[in-house]
């Protein structure tokens, strides 16, 4: 029997392949994530940052030089245009940090000579400037927003350490830097992930690599991708302790309301990542308060598995433990994107090295075709 469209349209595209990339390998039905191969478990606990940035853009780890190499060029280019600066200061303050390092991310494109050439050569000079200006962007409108002046870059620092500092205005402590540098590694890359995909789309066209990252941080905003981690964390107040949790859970289940954190279109098991992200969050915890999320968290996890048979993600367990390192809510969505621009770039310099437009179909359900009806006739 022939395939007819209605067999082959898949609502969300869930299941379609729509493309192939060597960069990052995703078992939904095991729970593994690989990047270039490697278990991102292992990389979690041993591999700075700037590490996953090489590994995802070269296809293999650096060696010490290869590393000095793309750590220097990275802090190196931190600074921003002291334009940009003051356009960060005229932004509204109720606007969203995730829509102003979107909106920032666009505006350095005008500043960049090199913005219209698309070599790889050039990406990958680009990419080096998206990376490490990106947290410049963040951490600066977050002082201007909170009456403070933005602090220049360290170039002494590593990449996570020097965006701690910019934000927080002193040195960080390494015990602080390490769970957030973990969070980097982990959301660095996800495959063919809503905003990824996005950004492809935009590389398919030709265009520059600016507007792919504008692009994909768009995407990116939404509840249902990076916004979700500051969904969880406006969730936990509304859940009077432990005692509630399970309670809580069954009210918003039966409201027909969405638990924050739970559930993932592709992992059919536990996140690995969120799994990390669960240990990290429990050897780190300081205040009372604190503990007293964790125990909330693990019988909010135990309930949606007996209630609804889902796990929690990457969202649930990295919401709590940023907030544990100091992280404001409100940017919880940014450190997604902070992280997550290292993949974009590697993704979008695969998508340019062998580019075809990005053109698929569409399944139409509209009216058969019909005759002009003129307007004096249209009673």
């Amino acid at each position: 029997m022939a395939e007819t469209k209605t067999d082959i349209a898949k609502k969300g595209l869930e299941g379609a392949i729509a493309g192939v990339t060597r960069i990052t390998l995703i078992n939904g039905t095991e729970g593994r994530l690989l990047y270039r191969g490697y278990r991102i478990q292992d990389l979690a606990t041993h591999c700075t940052f700037e590490e996953i940035v090489y590994l995802l853009w070269n296809g293999e780890l650096p060696n010490r030089t290869q590393l000095e190499k793309i750590s220097g060029d990275l802090r190196e280019i931190r600074t921003i245009p002291p334009r940009l600066i003051s356009i960060l200061k005229e932004i509204p303050a109720q606007a969203l940090p995730i829509d102003v390092l979107r909106s920032g991310v666009s505006v350095l494109a005008h500043f960049d000579k090199e913005t219209p050439d698309n070599s790889p050569e050039a990406n990958w000079r680009k990419s080096l400037r998206l990376v490490s200006q990106s947290a410049t962007i963040t951490a600066a409108h977050h002082r201007i927003q909170h009456g403070q002046e933005p602090i220049t870059p360290d170039k002494s620092l590593s990449h996570v350490a020097n965006f701690l500092y910019m934000l927080k205005g002193k040195k960080p402590d390494p015990a602080v830097v390490a769970p957030v540098e973990a969070y980097f590694v982990l959301l660095a890359d996800h495959d063919f992930n809503a905003s990824t995909f996005a950004g492809r789309v935009t590389v398919g066209t030709m265009s520059d690599i600016y507007a792919a990252a504008t692009t994909a941080l768009g995407t990116l905003k939404g509840p249902l991708h990076g916004g979700a981690a500051e969904a969880v964390m406006e969730m936990l107040p509304h859940i009077k302790g432990p005692d509630d949790a399970e309670a809580f859970v069954d009210r918003t289940l039966a409201a027909g309301q969405k638990v924050m954190g739970f559930g993932h279109r592709v992992y059919k098991t536990r996140d690995p990542r969120g799994t990390v992200l669960k240990e990290i969050y429990f050897k780190n915890v300081k205040t009372d308060e604190q503990k007293m999320w964790g125990e909330i968290c693990q019988r909010i996890e135990k309930r949606m598995l007996e209630k609804k048979n889902l796990n929690f993600n990457v969202d649930f367990y990295g919401a709590v433990a940023l907030a544990v390192a100091g992280i404001p809510i409100e940017l919880l969505t940014n450190l997604f994107g902070l992280s997550r621009i290292a993949g974009y770039c590697a993704h979008f310099m695969e998508q340019y090295s062998d580019n075809r437009l990005i053109r698929p179909l569409s399944q139409y359900e509209g009216p058969a075709e019909r005759d002009f009806i003129p307007f004096a006739k249209r009673d």
